[in-house]
């Protein structure tokens, strides 16, 4: 009996070890993929720190871009050859789902592309990319009766943040 309690022990360490996956040594590193299947390298762990490069840029020398989204319905494959086709080679897919950045191309204003995307039937929205400045104005009607926010002192904080 005790020989084959041993060889049922065996048999289950035996299992135990086949069942635990081969370690990764040389791990590619993780990505985050834009609409266009371009990888972008994830976030790196707590405690690494990016390296910096600088870079000098000029609002005034920006190409103006369009912001457009595809529908749900359209692949992101076949919106990009849409995009091609009619002649937005350069745009970029974002990290956002369905939405593409368009650079406007030269000898063309940012309202004729929009006029130009939004007639095209795989799109559900387009909008001129354009830096904004946010409010921090709550607009809440109920603001004055969340005490909470008061509390933490969450106005001060929208300030600055």
């Amino acid at each position: 009996m005790s020989r084959h309690r041993l060889l049922y022990w065996a048999l289950v360490i035996l299992l135990l070890y086949a069942s635990v996956p081969p370690s990764v040594t040389a791990a590619t590193p993780p990505c985050l993929y834009t609409e266009d299947q371009v990888c972008l390298s994830a976030p790196l762990p707590a405690g690494q720190m990016p390296t910096l490069t600088a870079t000098k840029s000029t609002s005034a020398s920006k190409v103006p871009e369009v912001l457009v989204k595809r529908k749900n319905s359209v692949s992101a494959n076949s919106f990009a050859t849409e995009l091609q086709t009619q002649g937005f080679a350069q745009a970029k897919g974002l990290l956002a789902s369905g939405w593409w950045r368009v650079p406007v191309p030269e000898g063309q204003t940012s309202t004729e592309v929009l006029a130009r995307l939004k007639a095209l039937p795989d799109v559900a929205a387009v909008e001129e990319d354009k830096l904004v400045k946010g409010s921090f104005a709550p607009n809440d009607p109920y603001f004055p009766l969340q005490w909470g926010l008061q509390k933490v002192q969450a106005p001060a904080a929208w300030e600055k943040t």
